[in-house]
């Protein structure tokens, strides 16, 4: 009887044991895990934060050009240039090459 109690006690040790093990192997696994989530989530802001920036100056550059194209100016020049038109008291010449 005695004898039983010791190898159930050394049993109950062993599985106890065991259980711990599982357990602490998951949770260096679930670490290990998160870890490499936090890892390529950090690299996908890195790379949204760049697009960010090309967005940003693409914007800019857009913004630059509309603004060229409504400007007077612009607009003057591809009257004349592309459309024939003169100002109120001038004449337009075309020359016809033979």
């Amino acid at each position: 009887m005695k004898v039983l109690k010791i190898i159930k006690s050394r049993l109950f040790k062993v599985l106890f044991l065991i259980a711990g093990i599982f357990f602490l192997a998951g949770t260096i696994n679930n670490f290990y895990q998160g870890s490499l989530e936090r890892k390529r989530l950090q690299e996908e802001i890195v790379r949204l934060e760049e697009e960010i920036e090309e967005i940003a100056f693409d914007k800019k550059e857009l913004e630059k050009q509309v603004e060229h194209v409504n400007s007077e100016k612009f607009i003057k020049q591809v009257a004349r240039s592309e459309l024939g038109l003169v100002k109120e008291g001038e004449m337009l010449y075309i020359i016809i090459d033979e």
